[in-house]
This record gives C-alpha cells, sequence and structure tokens, in this order.
C-alpha cells in the first residue's frame, strides 16, 4: 500500500486524546492494533483505515447487542428514551465512520478529521445524557469509554495527516510509535498549565477531571481553558436546570419546596446568563468584566443552596449539583486571576 502524502495547507487539530490525557491510548489503543494482522505492514494511512474497521465494528456490537439487551431491562420510561438517544447516537457514529473512510481513500484530509471527531462527539452526547439519575450502567459506561478510545485513534493518526508530517513514508506499525513523544511534548506545556489553574480552585480535582476530559485542552491557551470551562460549566447549569430540577419540583411534597426549586430555576438562568455574557467579555478582551461575569456565575448556585438552610431539607441530588456548578465556575475564577496577572496575549 502506498504511502498517503497530505498537502499542509492547513494548520493541524490540536488533539492527542489517543495518546495524552487518556492512558486508553498508550496502551489499549496500541493493542487494538497491534491484534489486528494488517497493521504489521501497514503505512499511516492503512492504520486509519484499520481504525475505523475496528471502531465501528465495535459500535455495531454496541448498537445492534448491548443497547437493546440494556433498553429491555430498563425499569423506567426516562431509562429507555435515553438507550433510545444513545442507539441513535451510535448510528451517526457507524454513519460518521463510513464518511470518515470515503473521505480518506479520497484523500481529503480535513473531511475525514471531521467525520472522525463527529463520530467521537455522538459516543460523549451518549455519555452525558447520564449525568443526572438514573445512573448509567457500568457495564455501557465501560463500552461508551472503550468507543471513545477507538475514536481517538482517528482523531491522532489525522493529526499526525493534517500536520504535513504523513509526507513522509510510514511502511509499518512501528510508525505509530513516533506519535507518542510528539503528542506528549505537544501537551506537556498546557498540562502544567492546567495544574497550576486547578490547584487555586475550591475542587482541584474535579477542575483537573473537568478539563481533562474536553479534548480541545490537549493545546488550550489561557484564553481556550477559559473558554472550554465556560462551555462545561453552562452545559452543567443548563442540565441541572432544564431536568435535575424539574424532576424535583414535579415531586414537591409543599408549595414551600416547590416555591425553593422555582427560586433554584431561576438562579440557575442567571448563571447561565452571566456565563454567556463571561464569553463575551473574553473575546473583547474585558478582562475585567468577564471576572465580574464569572463571579456572578458563582453566585447562582450559591444562592440556590442558602435558600435551603431551613427545613425541609435540600436533597442530596441538588446539593451536589449546586457543589458541582461552584467549582466549574470556580475555574474560571481561577483562570481571570490568572489573566488579570498576566494579560491576555
Amino acid at each position: 500500500m502506498a504511502a498517503l502524502r497530505v498537502p499542509c495547507d492547513a494548520a493541524p487539530e490540536h488533539v492527542a486524546e489517543a495518546f495524552v490525557g487518556n492512558r486508553l491510548g498508550e496502551f489499549l489503543e496500541l493493542n487494538t492494533l497491534r491484534s489486528d494482522r494488517r497493521s504489521a505492514r501497514a503505512d499511516l494511512k492503512g492504520l486509519a483505515l484499520i481504525s475505523i474497521d475496528i471502531a465501528q465494528s465495535n459500535a455495531k456490537q454496541t448498537a445492534n447487542q448491548l443497547i437493546p439487551a440494556l433498553s429491555k431491562r430498563a425499569t423506567s420510561p426516562e431509562l429507555r428514551g435515553r438507550y433510545s438517544t444513545c442507539t441513535k447516537n451510535y448510528e451517526e457514529t457507524i454513519n460518521n465512520l463510513n464518511e470518515a473512510r470515503t473521505a480518506l481513500n479520497a484523500r481529503a484530509i480535513s473531511t475525514f478529521w471531521a467525520m472522525a471527531s463527529a463520530a467521537l462527539e455522538e459516543v460523549e452526547s451518549c455519555e452525558d445524557g447520564f449525568e443526572v439519575p438514573p445512573a448509567q450502567p457500568k457495564q455501557f459506561k465501560d463500552a461508551n469509554n472503550k468507543l471513545e478510545g477507538l475514536c481517538s485513534i482517528l482523531l491522532a493518526i489525522g493529526a499526525r495527516l493534517r500536520s504535513g508530517m504523513a509526507a513522509y513514508s510510514f511502511n509499518s506499525f512501528s510508525s505509530l510509535f513516533f506519535l507518542l513523544p510528539l503528542f506528549l511534548s505537544i501537551s506537556l506545556s498546557t498540562s502544567d498549565l492546567i495544574s497550576e489553574i486547578c490547584s487555586k480552585t475550591q475542587n482541584p480535582s474535579l477542575c483537573l477531571q473537568a478539563l481533562r476530559s474536553d479534548r480541545r485542552s490537549v493545546r488550550a491557551d489561557l484564553k481556550g481553558l477559559a473558554l472550554i470551562s465556560i462551555d462545561i460549566a453552562q452545559s452543567n447549569a443548563k442540565q441541572t436546570a432544564n431536568q435535575l430540577i424539574p424532576a424535583l419540583s414535579r415531586g414537591a411534597t409543599t408549595p414551600k419546596l416547590k416555591g425553593r426549586y422555582d427560586t433554584c430555576a431561576e438562579n440557575y438562568g442567571d448563571t447561565i446568563d452571566n456565563l454567556n455574557e463571561a464569553r463575551t467579555a473574553l473575546n473583547a478582551r474585558d478582562i475585567g468584566t468577564f471576572r465580574i461575569r464569572a463571579s456572578a456565575a458563582l453566585d447562582g448556585p450559591d444562592t440556590c443552596e442558602d435558600s435551603f438552610e431551613g427545613p425541609p431539607a435540600e436533597p442530596n441530588q441538588l446539593r451536589d449539583a449546586n457543589n458541582k456548578l461552584e467549582g466549574l465556575c470556580s475555574i474560571i475564577l481561577a483562570i481571570g486571576a490568572r489573566l488579570e496577572s498576566g494579560g491576555l496575549n
């Protein structure tokens, strides 16, 4: 198979999840490719096609066997609805992988990249649907994590292809090992920056998990990490406002308790608005307003929490949600302090 050669006509996407931030990349994914006998003498394009085949086979197995089995055992319409949504997510992943294969064969590397990224996003969307109870079964969580890891191989290869380095010939599977030190060096400075920021937040472990789980963080600068943090906090706030609080409100046994949930819904709405304004201020390089809006966003879950100081008690689910959002907002505040002291380059 001839080596695929691509002109360097665009900057590479900064993703190295296959090898950095996700230890599956260094072990499971390499072993996965090794297990396919075609890998022994495959070039970079060949490895990409093998990776698509493996990911697609895995996605089909989960969509056609595991999800239907779990759906049959679901104890509530809400849980069955989530499995139905995940089935659609997996079907989209399978379709995106087909399009990635077509694009690769047509030497359309940008389209290959976009379709591989879209395939991964569908699996992540399925995962996101279980952020609030009922819980995601461990068996299904493991399946999602595995497919995310398999899709990350495509992104790693895509990054190599888009960098222009694919002009070199890769005649064997050993070529993949050259990606590892490249991606490790690329991500080192960002990893240090994330660790520094997270050490100054309310919940450093939450901060590390949140930022490292977003593939955009691999080579993000300080502004990029701020925008990622806003996205994560806003997604979390919307999920609590649109799913958890209404569910709790429907089960409220007193007008007083229902009133508190209504207040919390307003608090979360304010947080979402303030995060939008923080994003606008950051893009306008207005760090002072950015910090003010980030602080105001944190007030939302704080105020919701304060409304439960007297009986009836705050449900554990809502307390956990408030604490998590407070922790996510504190990431934005920590980045804001760093921006204020160092400026926005």
